[in-house]
């Protein structure tokens, strides 16, 4: 179907979650006004009974076989996933869900430059302008995370396509190429797969941007169906509380008040939320180097984690209408600490970008929507490219040195 077509039947998902309790929030631009508008699609019950048909059946999942052993159908994916909403998104069996090719839309958001952003989807279904087609790149470098990495800016302002702009200034990597692949929703289980989609690029590097608002509730659908668990949910009654401030503070429920909110209903999860992460973590890296591409994680962290008075307007009366504590903001910081100690544990590389936002004195994230603005990802770029330039000459990109 034509991108151009399809567009005026689209709410493009920017910065999708599900929660575990069922319901999913999408915050999508107004192209027409530059606002901001949230859908609200309720798939639980049918999410619910899915994955408890499954917890109660069946053979459970055999740890020697892997975290993430077969494709989940695009018939459950559909059901379990409320990304599918939007006719912008399409079933992957790699990546459970990306993308459509070839879409090109106006995004409006009230505080971009120029009231919004284009909206480009590659061959592939990347936040891409050019196509892996044309030439993957030497060395090819392959970067995902969640709708920070995607990017709420035009294609060349996010940190995947920043990076390669300053690989390609200097004349060993005159030639590389980045290739974003984040996705609103994608969580550590998207990662993985996300990596076996795009092995036949032969990435050198895979940048895996975690962000820590929500990523750690992210995987728990994913985990439940492979693991045949069913989903650890917060009560019907409670869940209403946070619906209901869904419609009043979209973005700090979707960017990280929704996560808190969890955690603090459903407390025993603290341990194995990360525990879980850290797992993926391992076997993502382990596939990774069997192909010959190192795996690199970064921390991202949310804007309560690092700018919470600047953003208190939105942050601070959400928090007390679901009577969450400055301590239980700070969930976020402890699930991250977890796994990036059990990721360091491993012998595996982590980048925490807590210290570099905290030391940052320009506001990071948009005000409309709190996803990482140009500065934010500006500063996720120099972060990857010094770690590179740290690693020893031809360790991570190839047997040419990156000049110093």
């Amino acid at each position: 179907m034509n991108a151009r077509k399809l567009a005026p039947r689209l709410a493009l998902a920017v910065g999708s979650f599900a929660i575990a309790a069922g319901a999913a929030w999408w915050w999508f631009g107004d192209r027409l006004t530059g606002g901001g508008t949230t859908r609200i699609t309720d798939n639980s019950a049918a999410a619910r009974a899915l994955l408890l048909e499954r917890a109660r059946g069946g053979t459970p999942l055999d740890p020697a076989r892997g975290v993430m052993p077969e494709p989940i159908p695009e018939a459950a994916a559909r059901t379990i996933f409320g990304s599918f909403a939007g006719a912008e998104v399409v079933y992957d069996a790699h990546s459970i869900y990306r993308y459509r090719s070839g879409l090109d839309l106006r995004i409006g958001v009230p505080d971009l430059p120029g009231n919004g952003y284009r909206m480009v989807t590659n061959g592939w279904g990347m936040r891409e302008l050019d196509d892996p087609s044309a030439g993957a790149g030497r060395p090819c470098l392959l970067a995902s995370g969640d709708s920070h990495t995607d990017g709420v800016c035009d294609a060349p302002q996010s940190w995947p396509n920043l990076l390669e702009a300053a690989l390609r200034e200097r004349a060993p990597s005159a030639e590389a190429r980045v290739w974003n692949h984040g996705f609103g929703g994608y969580s550590f289980y998207e990662y993985l797969g996300t990596l076996r989609r795009c092995a036949e690029l032969a990435p050198r590097l895979y940048v895996v941007c975690s962000y820590a608002g929500n990523d750690y509730l992210e995987l728990i659908k994913p985990w439940s169906y492979f693991e045949r668990r069913e989903a650890p949910e917060v009560p019907a009654e409670s869940m209403k509380h946070v619906l209901r401030e869904s419609l009043r503070s979209p973005q700090a429920i979707s960017q990280c008040l929704q996560q808190a909110y969890y955690f603090r209903e459903l407390p025993h999860m603290v341990e194995i939320a990360p525990r879980v992460a850290a797992r993926v973590s391992k076997e993502l890296a382990a596939e990774a180097a069997r192909i010959g591409c190192v795996a690199l994680f970064v921390n991202l962290p949310c804007a309560a984690d690092v700018q919470r008075e600047r953003y208190a307007a939105k942050l601070a009366p959400a928090a007390e209408r679901l009577g969450l504590s400055s301590e239980q903001l700070d969930i976020s910081q402890h699930l991250a600490d977890a796994w990036i100690a059990q990721v360091r544990a491993a012998d595996l590389p982590v980048l925490d970008l807590r210290a570099a936002f905290r030391a940052e004195p320009e506001d990071l994230y948009w005000h409309s929507d709190h996803h990482i603005n140009l500065r934010g990802q500006q500063l996720v770029a120099a972060a990857v490219l010094q770690w590179l330039d740290e690693q020893p000459p031809g360790s991570v990109l190839g047997a040419d040195p990156v000049p110093r």
